[in-house]
């Protein structure tokens, strides 16, 4: 099996393999464990070669930025971004509990050497009492994120449960012909909740997508969704009940569990600050999310046209 090793890596370093798990479409299977534990020089006689030829398969840069997910366990989804300088990626996993009510997870870490792996942990936040910023940071679990420069691979482990999921680009975002607003973007005043926006082309069409991920009148974690033909404005809210991620695939999500209640909207003065409003009351998931013109920055890196 090929590896890669940083061009300073010393002689006697400590080398060690770790496997993670196997994951496809449609299943996945977890044995963590080292197969590989060494010095490099096989314990530090190194016969150091000058002329190595280039790689034949360079490394992959990380996927572009947006949302991603498993086709065949819609419902849940995940807004990768990636930030260089230090290179580390941010994400919100938007997912549901047991009880298929919504909750969202913030998905981070520093991406290796390689920048093909990440160890990330996995955490939100909870405002006690309600409506009381920042909030209450959660340590839930971590995982291991990788990719081959077109898809990730996440295996995860929280509350005691683990697996993996396989996640593609959930649309395409190719010749957009405008400004994308991609992202992730937070209110300064109210650090705790924000959105995730992916601007994309459905049927060749423009399409925006936000997720709102906010909090229910308890305090806890939900998010609601929005989308709309247009990059400002209004968007309807709806939200569904999903399942969680150690929980069977449910796919009557869209239909039967669908619930709408009032809107947000939208607007930008540049790429990286706009306007913020909502309304949005959504009783079945005890939402009720009420904001008047608040500015909103960017926290990514603004993707190109």
């Amino acid at each position: 099996m090929p590896f890669h090793l940083p061009t300073t890596t010393a002689c006697g370093a400590p080398l060690n393999l770790r496997y993670v798990g196997t994951v496809d479409d449609f299943s996945w299977s977890t044995n963590a464990n080292t197969v590989l534990s060494t010095q490099v020089g096989a314990g530090g006689a190194c016969q150091v070669v000058n002329t190595c030829p280039n790689p034949t398969t360079p490394l992959a840069a990380a996927p572009r930025d947006g949302l991603y997910w498993s086709p065949n366990r819609q419902s849940n989804g995940i807004g990768m971004f990636n930030v260089p300088s230090p290179a580390i990626v941010a994400g919100t996993w938007f997912s549901g509990r047991p009880n298929r009510k919504p909750i969202w997870y913030l998905v981070s870490g520093a991406w290796q050497p390689d920048d093909t792996r990440a160890d990330v942990s996995l955490s939100n936040r909870v405002l006690d009492p309600p409506n009381t910023f920042p909030g209450i940071q959660r340590q839930l679990g971590n995982g291991v994120l990788s990719h081959d420069g077109s898809r990730y691979v996440l295996s995860w482990s929280i509350d005691g449960h683990s697996g993996m999921e396989k996640l593609v680009r959930t649309f395409d975002d190719s010749n957009l012909g405008v400004s994308s607003r991609t992202g992730l973007w937070f209110n300064p005043n109210e650090d705790g909740w924000g959105l995730t926006i992916d601007d994309h082309r459905l049927n060749g069409a423009f399409d925006s997508w936000v997720i709102s991920f906010l909090y229910d009148t308890a305090g806890e974690p939900t998010w609601t969704l929005g989308d709309a033909a247009a990059s400002n404005g209004a968007l309807e809210q709806v939200a569904f009940q999903v399942h969680c991620p150690w929980c069977p695939n449910i796919n009557d999500f869209i239909e039967q569990t669908r619930s709408e209640g009032g809107s947000l909207n939208r607007s930008f003065s540049s790429p990286t600050s706009g306007v913020f409003g909502s309304s949005i009351d959504l009783p079945l998931n005890s939402v009720l999310w009420t904001r008047n013109n608040l500015p909103i920055q960017l926290i990514t890196v603004p993707l190109a046209p």
